[in-house]
């Protein structure tokens, strides 16, 4: 019996995190991982629906990504962007908008989410800041641990209830906080 695909990608993502001696809990440091995985990575201010791209040709890897975006939202589309330069099977080129439905683009998002905020950091960071119960989750936890991670507001939320840490009434709350009346100098 195959495994369901969200937890091949989940162990594609901590395998990949290990090649690049990041364990399953740290941070990731974008940059320092693309010079590890030898990507040559440039960094240009786009129209803000255009993501990013990349290329593979035999063993060399490119990657474009739009600077005009929040650095939490640079993280995300460079990590997407991984998925398709090493896991992807019978990858050469991609162009990413910022949405898509294409069944292949929402596994780059998916595996995404893993390699930048892996369960264990995650349900350990979680645990640092002594929360016991999803009911003593505040915006304050949420920033933490979204600037922790490196990540949008957003991709943290999501994150957080995917893990059952938030309930999906906290996760609409969060939602509705205007974050940029609240959150000037943050990854949003």
């Amino acid at each position: 019996m195959a495994r369901p695909l969200s937890i091949t990608l989940e162990i594609e993502a901590n395998e990949l995190r290990r090649r690049i001696a990041l364990g399953d809990t740290a941070p990731v440091d974008t940059r320092k991982a693309l010079q590890q995985l030898g990507v040559l990575c440039v960094f240009m201010p786009m129209q803000e629906t255009f993501s990013g791209m990349c290329l593979k040709h035999k063993e060399k890897r490119f990657m474009l990504v739009n600077s005009k975006v929040a650095l939490g939202r640079q993280h995300f589309t460079i990590a997407h962007e991984l998925y398709h330069l090493f896991i992807q099977e019978e990858f050469s080129s991609q162009i990413c908008p910022q949405s898509s439905s294409d069944p292949v683009e929402k596994q780059a998002d998916c595996f995404a989410t893993f390699f930048l905020m892996p369960r264990n950091g995650v349900i350990e960071e979680f645990k640092k800041l002594g929360m016991k119960y999803t009911a003593d989750v505040n915006i304050a936890h949420v920033l933490y641990l979204q600037q922790y991670f490196g990540v949008s507001f957003q991709s943290m939320i999501y994150r957080l209830n995917n893990l059952t840490l938030i309930s999906d009434k906290q996760k609409e709350t969060f939602f509705t906080i205007p974050t940029n009346r609240c959150c000037k100098g943050v990854w949003i």
